[in-house]
């Protein structure tokens, strides 16, 4: 019997909320001007998908490569500077050390795989972006200068690629320029004129 009480009760509270509920939603049907709240809506929509934009076109840097290729890579007679393959006056072994600690200590990168040969260490990273969690395969090319030459160090190239998309819209570039300032802060450049 006290479950039966129980139902009742508890079915006509809901019952007198719907009711009430109905009678508010009626009374607000009346009042509100829906062509003000349609226009409302899509202006604070025109201005989200404008803000969105303007986040993007800030981090494109060259605006007929971001939106066409979804890789980059260094090279020695590359037409940006920025992207020229990078010669340090360090051996390929400081070179792995340093960007074995620049994975641990960043964010979004992680050591994959390192392989060493007589001739050239191969590095593999990848690489996360903080937003939208797009990875980038980047491999580190290290060549040691032969030993004949004077200036003993090591010749790097980088290579991005996207793992989804068509365009990276800049995130490639921004990987090398990354990894470059870090192997910048720890050693020394040369020149092939030295």
């Amino acid at each position: 019997c006290f479950w039966r009480v129980r139902c009742v009760t508890t079915w006509s509270v809901m019952c007198s909320r719907s009711i009430f509920v109905q009678a508010l939603m009626q009374k607000s049907l009346k009042t509100y001007n829906w062509r003000r709240i349609l226009w409302g809506g899509l202006v604070c929509g025109m201005l989200c998908m404008l803000a969105v934009f303007i986040c993007i076109a800030v981090q494109i840097d060259d605006w007929s490569r971001d939106l066409t290729t979804n890789y980059a890579e260094t090279h020695a007679d590359a037409s940006d500077p920025r992207l020229r393959s990078l010669r340090l006056k360090a051996k390929p072994e400081e070179i792995r050390r340093i960007i074995a600690a620049f994975t641990r200590n960043n964010t979004g990168w992680e050591l994959v795989d390192s392989q060493v040969s007589l001739d050239e260490s191969r590095i593999k990273l990848i690489h996360i972006t903080p937003i939208m969690r797009f990875v980038d395969d980047v491999q580190i090319i290290l060549r040691a200068s032969p030993s004949g030459t004077p200036p003993s160090g090591t010749l790097v190239d980088i290579s991005s690629h996207s793992r989804v998309g068509k365009a990276d819209l800049g995130q490639n570039p921004r990987n090398i320029y990354e990894l470059y300032q870090a192997l910048r802060e720890q050693f020394a450049e040369w020149d092939l004129e030295d």
